[in-house]
Formats: structure tokens, sequence, C-alpha cells
């Protein structure tokens, strides 16, 4: 399945990973596998685990073991909200984020 590009995609140098930032960002999932986000982004299992490690490691997102599974949540604080803003900036188009721009 092909992936239109976007902002996000091109910031994030991966259309996965731009599509899984930004289901954490606006959803901020709380009890989530692997699995699950799989399923409920229409991707295989085995490219979202990288994505999902690579936000643990920066606190995004916590990790926990119950039985045999991991269940992942996001992870509220100043990295959450800061990625949340970006989100927001690239979703809306206008990038306000960086300020107001002359034109003219």
């Amino acid at each position: 399945m092909k992936y239109p590009s976007d902002g996000l995609t091109e910031l994030f140098s991966s259309g996965c990973r731009a599509q899984f930032v930004r289901w954490v960002a606006s959803a901020r999932p709380a009890d989530f596998t692997v699995g699950t986000a799989a399923r409920h982004l229409g991707r295989k299992r085995t490219s979202l685990v990288p994505e999902v490690h690579r936000l643990v490691r920066l606190g995004l997102l916590s990790a926990r073991t119950v039985g045999s599974q991991n269940v992942y949540s996001s992870n509220p604080g100043p990295r959450l909200e800061a990625l949340t803003a970006i989100v927001r900036e690239f979703e809306s188009d206008q990038l306000a984020l960086f300020g107001p721009t002359d034109a003219g």
C-alpha cells in the first residue's frame, strides 16, 4: 500500500514514522500493544516495532509488561506537548510555530 507524502513524512524521513507519531501525538493512546497500533494504522507490526522503541527511548511512550505482552502508553510531559504542537502545525499546514512571515 502506498502512503501519501506530506510535511510530517518529510520531517520524519518515513511515512510509517510520521503516521505513528501523528497517532501518538493526536490520540495519546493508553495501554496499546504493537499489534493494536498496527491494526489501527494499517501497518505491519515489524515496521512499527522500531518506531515504538524509538519513542520509548525518547520518553514519549512508557512501556510495561503484562503477562507475555509489552503494553505501551503515551507519556504526558513537555516532550509530548512539543511533539503535539509540531504535528498540529504540520496538520494545519500553517507552520505558525515558526512565526509569521512577511509577504511582499
